[in-house]
């Protein structure tokens, strides 16, 4: 960059007088304070400097407020290719707002055409010089308290589709919140980009050698990488906050990678002893650092969920815990927690995520928002402090003891023993010979009575049906006699038996439910965002967060040919012929589904689209987008036929009735609009969720629209009058998607609570059916043509095909 000394504005290289003054510039290698950029920020001073560029403080002339301005080197800049990842990462990374991400601003160009864009400004240190200041052995309460911030920051990120990829101490700001700490994740667009990009730059620079995950050192494509990654490096962190080392330590990057692949994590505990004290933690440290993926907790949820299961237990004594490096797959028991206190000004979810400010001593509790307690067995309304270690050195690892319980419970190990069934007789004595039968019952192998002794005792209470279902498991009549104290015992037995089982035989009959069927389809490598099925059912089309489209033969279920876009949503048309995508970067394309082929491509809206829907008549196109208006587009003139406004929140979805009168948009500020395509007129408002509407859908004979939303429940309204007819409940977090099936029975609801629910539409407001078995949220669901399927797309990656002959109810 060069500079003018005259009025200190910057400007290319290539540039030698200044334009406003005509004095010569002067090249600079850092910019310098009092320097004004974009006619916005001022220079305070640099920050730091980086492998991919430079960090300022600089004020916001018309806000009057410090903002950070990250540069991105010259060479980054001038990458065509690298910035347009980058430019649309941002553009991402800008939906997540929590208190645990650091806000991040509008990309822009400087004077010299360098990249940067503005970041919040973070007074306060990283956790690095945090962790360096504060006493040690560090607080254990505290870690626990910083961990769960980072959790709900990666959470929030997590759900917008963004992997961090280098989760460190460096890269966690602590932000002074009044008297409180609060962990701030940063970074995340540029190394999510970095990684991304097409350029040779997955070698060692990406990787932080003393966090990086198993699957970064095998060289995992970016794209292949998911939140469980973060987990990992999470793990990595809060080892470092507890023991105050790395999981490892090696002297070569060699080293490094055959440790994080091959070697196995200690305990904590093996470390720093008074760890075992808090049951549960070892077991989840070990969990995050499992070297297979598949084996750590699954999401920031599961983490949460462990987290609130850990509890300090000052009973055990120091030790370390002998299960915790065998029980990774075992789920946590749940302990009883007592919730944080909540501070002056501060909600619940505040308290969590907010630290003491300073950090208190060892030996010393912190009353107020953020500390841990402990609720003993027996009742009372007040927590008890929890003991804090005593600044003491870390003493040298110990040898397991045999009475430190394991921080989770053991999975139950099948007894090799034969079970003895209740009121059974005692065992019979040895058989004299070897030719006489032997039948088993619940597990226990007696001898059956000979045949003159079945008139006598218990047996003659036995009716010819009972005695032939007995003789059944018998090999021979010429069986030992019983010992004479079973007599009066062993006929009851037998009939209980025979009861249980013709009971059981009833409840089979009665109760038995057809196994559902279903195929799953694994081809997409990120979150799947939406499917569509093709007007003639044989072709299901789906849209992930790994930028692609991909094409999949229903009757083969194999994967057909695939588009590369960044599409969020997807459409097919009527007949079939093309296919709308809704884009991350703002714009709306058609498709030749056949041919892969860009038909037209629609740009207009200033944020990103979240929704598309073909007009019945095949002649508008409509979409939904987080700039709050509906556009409608003139597919025959390409070009823009109206915008409609009136929401004050993004539009999540968009659906047309069958009839294509009536146009209904969701919008995240928990309304429903209905619009008159033909004029743009709105006709009404529905109003009745409380939270964000993500998805709408009309029935097929246009009389009802189902609504989806953040509230967890689905409400279902008549048309006609705009009122609620009926209110469906039963998930347990957001419903994302909903779908009529096409003779309007059924209703199909996407949770992100990981389940399918079934409902009638007109019947009881209890689901008919729940299907499980994806492990992350659904995001979308969609009925074939014909309604023999139902799809659903899933954050972990698959799709299923549940076939519906098979699902009660229907």
């Amino acid at each position: 960059m060069k500079i003018c000394p005259k009025c200190e504005s910057g400007y290319h290289d290539s540039i030698t007088t200044c334009p406003t003054h005509g004095g010569m510039l002067s090249e600079i290698r850092d910019l310098r304070p009092g320097m004004l950029i974009r006619d916005t920020y001022r220079i305070v001073e640099k920050l730091g400097k980086g492998g991919m560029g430079a960090v300022y403080l600089a004020q916001h002339t018309l806000m009057n407020e410090p903002r950070a301005l990250k540069f991105l080197s010259q060479d980054l800049s001038e990458d065509e290719d690298f910035t347009t990842r980058f430019l649309r990462e941002v553009r991402t990374l800008r939906q997540v707002r929590n208190r645990n991400v650091v806000d991040c601003g509008d990309p822009e160009r400087a004077e010299d055409g360098s990249l940067f864009f503005s970041m919040e400004y973070v007074h306060g240190p990283n956790l690095r010089s945090f962790l360096k200041t504060a006493p040690r052995p560090f607080d254990i309460a505290l870690a626990l308290q910083i961990t769960r911030g980072i959790a709900e920051g990666l959470g929030a990120a997590h759900a917008k589709g963004m992997v961090h990829r280098d989760i460190k101490p460096d890269n966690i700001l602590m932000a002074r919140d009044g008297d409180h700490w609060v962990p701030k994740i940063a970074d995340f667009g540029i190394v999510a980009t970095k990684e991304s990009g097409h350029q040779t730059r997955t070698g060692n620079m990406l990787l932080t050698m003393a966090y990086a995950a198993p699957e970064q050192w095998t060289g995992t494509r970016a794209a292949d990488l998911d939140g469980r990654t973060d987990l990992y490096a999470l793990g990595g962190v809060l080892f470092d906050m507890l023991t105050g080392q790395p999981v490892f330590d090696a002297e070569n990057y060699h080293e490094w990678a055959q440790k994080h692949l091959n070697t196995p994590p200690r305990a904590p505990s093996s470390i720093r002893p008074e760890i075992a004290k808090w049951k549960g933690l070892d077991a989840l440290v070990l969990r995050l650092l499992a070297k297979d993926r598949n084996q750590r907790p699954q999401g920031v949820p599961e983490l949460l969920t462990m987290l609130d299961a850990i509890v300090y237990d000052p009973s055990i004594p120091d030790a370390v815990d002998p299960d915790a490096t065998v029980i990774i797959n075992q789920p946590p028991r749940q302990y009883s927690t007592q919730q944080p206190a909540t501070g002056p000004g501060l909600s619940p979810r505040e308290a969590e995520t907010s630290l003491p400010l300073p950090v208190p001593p060892p030996g010393t509790i912190a009353p107020g928002p953020g500390a841990f307690t402990h609720r003993p067995e027996a009742e009372t309304s007040l927590p008890l402090p929890v003991p804090r270690p005593q600044p003491t050195s870390y003493p040298p690892a110990q040898a397991p003891l045999a009475s430190a319980p394991p921080a989770y419970p053991s999975a139950p190990v099948p007894s090799t023993a034969t079970p003895a069934p209740v009121s059974a007789p005692p065992s019979p004595a040895p058989a004299q010979n070897s030719d006489s039968g032997a039948y088993s019952s619940l597990g226990k192998t007696t001898r059956r009575p000979p045949e003159d002794s079945r008139s006598s005792g218990s047996y003659k209470t036995m009716n010819r049906t009972t005695r032939s279902v007995s003789r059944q498991y018998a090999s021979s009549d010429n069986d030992e006699p019983v010992a004479k104290r079973s007599k009066g015992k062993s006929g009851l037995v037998w009939l209980v038996l025979i009861l249980i089982l013709a009971a059981l035989g009833y409840a089979a009959q009665r109760f038995y439910v057809p196994k559902i069927k279903f195929t799953s389809l694994v081809s997409q490598s990120q979150p799947i965002l939406s499917v569509a099925f093709s007007p003639n059912g044989l072709t299901l089309a789906s849209a992930s967060h790994d930028n692609t489209v991909q094409f999949w033969n229903v009757t083969t279920e194999k994967a057909l040919n695939s588009l590369s876009d960044h599409v969020d949503a997807l459409a097919f048309s009527h007949n079939g012929n093309s296919l709308a995508t809704a884009d991350w970067d703002r714009e709306v394309k058609q498709w030749d589904p056949a041919s892969g082929q860009i038909l037209a491509t629609f740009d207009g809206h200033t944020a990103k689209v979240n929704s598309v829907a073909f007009s019945p008549d095949g002649r508008t196109l409509a979409s939904g987008s987080s700039d709050k208006t509906v556009r409608l587009w003139d597919l025959s003139a390409e070009k823009i036929q109206r915008v409609l406004e009136g929401h004050k929140a993004d539009v999540n979805s968009v659906a047309f009735s069958p009839d294509g009168a009536i146009l209904a948009s969701g919008s995240a500020d928990s309304t429903i609009n209905l619009w008159d395509p033909a004029t743009g007129k709105l006709l009404r408002t529905l109003q009745g969720h409380s939270h964000a509407v993500n998805s709408v859908a009309f029935s097929p004979d246009g009389h009802t629209l189902a609504s989806a939303s953040d509230d967890m429940s689905v409400i279902l309204w008549d048309v006609a009058t705009g009122k609620a007819t009926r209110t469906l409940t039963g998930h347990t977090g957001p419903v994302r998607s909903v779908a009529f099936s096409p003779d309007g029975q059924t209703l199909a609801s996407g949770s992100d609570d990981s389940t399918v629910k079934l409902w009638h539409v007109a019947g009881a407001a209890a689901a008919y059916s729940t299907l499980q078995g994806q492990s992350a949220a659904i995001l979308s669901v969609a009925f074939s043509p014909d309604g023999t399927i139902l799809a659903s797309g899933s954050a972990d990656n698959s799709i299923r095909l549940w076939y519906m002959s098979s699902i009660r109810g229907n």
